[in-house]
């Protein structure tokens, strides 16, 4: 339960924010490609809690089988390193023709669902 004692809410964890001052990102192009789908994310007007935010972003879904994705998401303007892939899951060149999964996105703010 959530009470109020002097202005505080008391029973909700010291990181929650129920006025987040970090206004995430917005998806600005968004389209089908022969391996899934790819996207432009530009960052949203407001603060930063945790320093210097990039810009612009890519997200590049990969529709791979038709029981697994990948979501890839990077900086198309700076090299970054990035968790090796030791799976070595070849990058399809066309997505899989029956999967049985759905994803969505949302355009601001940005999210998506599997």
């Amino acid at each position: 339960p959530i009470s109020t004692t002097s202005g505080k809410l008391e029973g909700i964890p010291w990181c929650y924010k129920a006025n987040p001052v970090v206004a995430g990102y917005k998806l600005t192009s968004f389209a089908a490609t022969n391996y899934g789908f790819t996207g432009n994310l530009a960052l949203a007007q407001g603060l930063s809690e945790f320093g210097p935010d990039i810009q612009s972003l890519r997200i590049d879904v990969y529709i791979e089988t038709n029981t697994r994705l990948h979501v890839k998401i990077t900086d198309p303007s700076n090299a970054r390193w990035e968790v090796p892939n030791i799976v070595k899951t070849p990058i399809p060149s066309n997505k899989a023709s029956n999967p049985q999964y759905k994803f969505t996105v949302v355009d601001y703010p940005f999210g998506f669902a599997v």
